[in-house]
């Protein structure tokens, strides 16, 4: 099945994020700079919009400007991506650390 990527409110978002709250359905939050991002598991109960949802959803931080950033929606199948998101920001997260020391 197709990726699915397109831009969404923080308002769709917090809906998202109830529903996975309310279904039991496991996801992880991954705190970004502005905004967070999230990898939700099994989502396959979901429907986004016109869009059904697969077993991954990718809710990212998207940088804009300095002082803004939006959130990206990714529905995927492919576990090879959803493990990309997970290493990069697994890099941004220990860069972050050594920066501070």
């Amino acid at each position: 099945m197709k990726t699915y990527n397109r831009r969404i409110t923080p308002a769709a978002v917090d809906k998202i994020l109830d529903f996975c709250r309310e279904n039991d359905i496991y996801f992880e939050i991954l705190e970004g700079v502005l905004l967070d991002s999230y990898l939700i598991h099994n989502m396959r109960k979901m429907r986004i919009g016109n869009i059904q949802a697969r077993n991954y959803v990718i809710i990212r931080e998207t940088y804009q400007t300095p002082n803004s950033s939006v959130y990206t929606l990714i529905c995927t199948d492919d576990e090879t991506l959803v493990e990309d998101f997970q290493l990069q920001l697994e890099a941004q997260m220990e860069y972050e650390l050594f920066c501070q020391k």
